[in-house]
């Protein structure tokens, strides 16, 4: 597991957990159940959950159809590792050494960074971010807790202001390792 990631303790409730790096989840909406599953003799059931639900499951490397609530039947006595995707979070793990009862595991999971770069050409324009200036052409800015839309205003002297929005389910984004980006670049109209 890396060391930025959020493991819950088991022990607390669900939206109890506080996240990393002060990230916070976009959802705080309980988990659905997982269904109920009788096993046979020698497995046990693992009832997986995630706040959101419909996250992707991967169990020992294997890729599940299941999405999040899902419950598996498994060989006791084994180790688990399974793996939550979802598209709009970080993707997470959760280890389980030796399987010797029902089992239930939960993700609560934690919203991508988003980064906004912004380029023009002309270089040195001023960006300002949200009605903030965020300083000069070429320059990135990371938001930990992504909102719905940002404003982007570039502006440089005797060339035309430029305005635009950028909106949190933009297609432009792009899912890097640890965050997503929305790279802007404006060539600038003269006046």
């Amino acid at each position: 597991m890396e060391p930025d990631m959020v493991e819950p303790d088991m022990g607390m409730e669900p939206d109890m957990v506080e996240p990393d790096m002060g990230m916070e989840p976009l959802v705080v909406t309980p988990p659905q159940a997982a269904p109920d599953k009788t096993c046979a003799e020698g497995e046990f059931a693992i009832a997986v959950t995630s706040v959101p639900s419909g996250a992707g499951l991967t169990i020992n490397l294997e890729k599940q159809a299941e999405k999040t609530p899902a419950t598996f039947c498994v060989k006791a006595l084994r180790g688990y590792t399974i793996a939550f995707d979802h598209p709009d979070f970080l993707p997470t793990t959760e280890f389980i050494p030796r399987l010797t009862q029902k089992t239930d595991v939960h993700k609560q999971l934690v919203t991508y960074p988003r980064r906004i770069l912004v380029q023009s050409d002309p270089k040195g324009a001023v960006v300002y971010i949200d009605g903030e200036k965020a300083g000069n052409t070429t320059i990135s800015k990371t938001y930990e807790k992504p909102q719905e839309i940002w404003k982007i205003e570039i502006k440089m002297p005797g060339y035309k202001d430029e305005t635009i929005e950028i909106r949190l389910d933009d297609p432009k984004w792009d899912t890097r390792t640890r965050l997503k980006s929305y790279d802007l670049y404006k060539k600038l109209q003269k006046n």
